[in-house]
Formats: structure tokens, C-alpha cells, sequence
């Protein structure tokens, strides 16, 4: 019979540390800080055969994938983003109010096709579609891009520098 009670109290006590560890972090969020505010945000890119997606996340961290891992979501690169980054985005999705927009299909000039889906705690955000180039999607989409360059510094580093070579 003393079994039974000492048995429980270690159920409870591993139920109990089971749900608090299941509050920590969300799929989209991680485990760090809310460095963005709670602005998270990914931008599906196609461009004839090319694609690319972006996914940055509220703990300040963006991920980079290319080619078919685009389309599959599987991600060849996370970084994280400086402050003035994170600051550049915000103000850039504010001033073209990416979060109170409606889930539209809007067109622009060119061939690229924009998928962009935006959310902000407290309930703004959404999911809208670009084709053709517009001033907003350009804009950010330049920004993730030289974020994401980074994924290149290891191999750029690597090349020998340049200059006269001793002989």
C-alpha cells in the first residue's frame, strides 16, 4: 500500500516538469529572446526555375533555403540577425503596413512570385501573393537577401586573398 502513494508523487512530479517544458517555445519562436517584437515572417520567392524562402523567426533568427529545399521548407542556413537588421525589417513591413493587409493577390512588373506570409503578436499580420515586383516586396526581399549572405562568409574566407603571390 506505501507504494502506491510514493508512486503517484512521481507521476505528478513528471506530468508536472512534462507541461511546464511544453510552454517554453512554438515552432515558430525558438527558445531566445523576442528580439523582433513578435514579428515573424517568411517570404517564398520564384523567379522563372528559381526559388528561395526566408523564414525569420521572433527570437531574431532568419533561415535561408534555395532551389527544391525551398519548396520542401527544408533549410540549409540559420544566422541571426543584429539589431539593425531586425529594426530595418520592422520598419520596412510597418511602412508598407504588411500587417494589417488583407490576404490578397496583388500584381506588380515582372515575372517573380512573391508568397509572403506575415504575423505580429497581438493578432495583425497574414498571408498575401505578389507576382511581378512591387517597391515593398523588393525592398524587403533585398534585405533577407544580404542577411542571408552570410551563409557564404565560411567559403569566402576561405579563397586566397588577394595580391602579389611570393615566389
Amino acid at each position: 500500500m506505501k507504494r502506491l502513494p510514493s508512486f503517484l508523487f512521481v507521476a505528478l512530479c513528471l506530468a508536472a516538469l512534462m507541461t511546464t517544458g511544453g510552454c517554453a517555445a512554438n515552432s515558430r519562436t525558438g527558445t531566445g529572446p523576442n528580439r523582433t517584437q513578435g514579428l515573424t515572417l517568411d517570404m517564398f520567392v520564384r523567379d522563372g526555375g528559381a526559388m528561395w524562402l526566408y523564414d525569420v523567426r521572433d527570437d531574431g533568427s532568419i533561415s535561408y533555403a534555395g532551389g527544391q529545399d525551398a519548396a520542401q521548407r527544408r533549410f540549409s542556413w540559420t544566422g541571426t540577425m543584429s539589431d539593425e537588421e531586425i529594426a530595418e525589417l520592422r520598419s520596412l513591413v510597418n511602412r508598407f503596413n504588411w500587417t494589417t493587409r488583407q490576404r490578397s493577390r496583388e500584381t506588380g512588373d515582372g515575372i517573380r512570385r512573391y508568397t509572403i506570409n506575415v504575423r505580429q503578436t497581438g493578432g495583425g499580420g497574414g498571408r498575401f501573393e505578389v507576382r511581378g515586383d512591387r517597391e515593398d516586396v523588393v525592398a524587403v526581399n533585398a534585405l533577407l537577401h544580404r542577411i542571408c549572405l552570410r551563409r557564404l562568409d565560411a567559403e569566402l574566407d576561405a579563397l586566397p586573398q588577394p595580391g602579389l603571390r611570393p615566389r
